[in-house]
């Protein structure tokens, strides 16, 4: 039994190993518009705590919004396949960042400028831009 590999087959099982990561990393991608989605979604709650009186009309409607979306968002995400190394360490970064500038963006707005755009506009971009600089790395990686 003859072990060794010829250079035509090294090169098949290089090429082989080559397209298998390349779409194990496109199947991974999914991660990035996960991300995207709730940075989206952290701007959009910015914003309608803000601007609108739906926290004070109606106090369920926007804890039942973010509720659902991390419901359809957790659903979504234990349906993917493959996942990036190295995730583990880098997406709660953007979930922490997000969630604490979210945390400053509420704490002040709502003290001092409720329902002004000039303020919640801002805020939700900031809020948001964690999560969107995440997404386009991790689309990127």
């Amino acid at each position: 039994m003859n072990n060794e590999i010829t250079p035509s087959d090294a090169r098949a099982a290089i090429g082989a190993a080559e397209s298998a990561a390349a779409r194990t990393r496109r199947s991974a991608r999914w991660v990035a518009k996960y991300i995207g989605v709730f940075g989206a979604g952290f701007a959009a709650m910015t914003l309608l705590l803000g601007l609108t009186r739906l926290s004070t009309n109606i106090p369920a409607v926007l804890p039942t919004l973010w509720g659902g979306l991390i419901v359809v968002m957790l659903i979504w995400a234990h349906r993917q396949r493959a996942i990036a190394s190295g995730l583990g360490r880098r997406v709660p970064f953007y979930f922490i960042a997000s969630g604490l500038l979210y945390t400053v963006a509420l704490v002040v707005g709502i003290t001092r400028f409720k329902g002004e755009p000039a303020y919640w506009i801002p805020a939700a971009v900031i809020v948001g831009a964690p999560m969107i600089v995440g997404a386009w790395r991790e689309w990127r990686a």
